[in-house]
């Protein structure tokens, strides 16, 4: 599914949600049970929802790494350990990146996020991020273990991730449906049927579009540059 990224404008998000295309890219152990949970859209409704690795009893931690949805600006970062009572973590640290695609999880690459902090069981966290880059990657660190319900990374979308998102949304549509969001936004049905025929599109390509000056042609330019790429905020 490529979601429409219409309906995030000048909003904060979940950037790492599965519901807007973020996904765990990968982990150090899914003994029990797998970090592909942590980005459900849901609330975890017993342990066994949430990410459970063996018990640690040597040196070194648990990882997972989210690549997210969207390139964008992390501002609060949530961690669930709803219904890990006895074997939460005890802290996390996060680290982000805007390398594509990411690095491995020792790069000198990777931005503190958050540093290390303690965690409660069975608890909702809530913590300001300590960085205003924007990242396309996040690699949460869990010491000694893994035992995490829930993780969102709120924020918002860079204005080039929600352009080529537009663009990557408008050109996977079928065309029948790519006609009728240009004739909604305002485009005259004959240009929108020229515009959809001249598919795929490319992020610089709106003003080049051959649709002509007359008959609406330079109000869908806008209309259709304002439907790809958004507003800023």
């Amino acid at each position: 599914m490529v979601p429409d990224p219409r309906e995030l404008d000048r909003l904060t998000i979940d950037l790492a949600g599965q519901g807007h295309g973020g996904i765990v890219a990968r982990s150090s152990d899914d003994f029990y049970t797998s970090a592909s949970q942590l980005n459900r859209p849901d609330r975890a409704r017993t342990m066994g929802e949430g990410w459970e690795t063996q018990r640690r009893r040597g040196p070194g931690h648990d990882y997972v790494l989210f690549r997210l949805a969207f390139a964008g600006v992390v501002r609060r970062i949530v961690v669930d350990t709803a219904h890990f009572k006895y074997n939460a973590s005890a802290a996390v640290a996060l680290y982000g990146c805007a390398r594509d695609p990411c690095p491995p999880e020792d790069s000198p690459a990777w931005l503190p996020l958050l540093s290390r902090t303690r965690l409660q069981p069975d608890t909702r966290h809530m913590f300001p991020a300590e960085t205003a880059q924007p990242v396309s990657a996040v690699r949460l660190d869990a010491f000694p273990d893994g035992g995490l319900s829930r993780v969102r990374l709120l924020g918002s979308i860079t204005a080039e991730a929600r352009r080529a998102a537009g663009y990557r949304w408008f050109n996977s549509l079928p065309a029948p449906q790519a006609i009728d969001c240009l004739a909604t936004a305002g485009i005259p049905v004959t240009l929108a049927t020229e515009i959809a025929g001249q598919r795929p599109l490319l992020a610089n390509q709106p003003a080049g579009l051959h649709t002509g000056t007359g008959d609406g042609g330079a109000d869908a330019y806008r209309l259709l540059a304002g439907m790809l790429e958004g507003n800023p905020r």
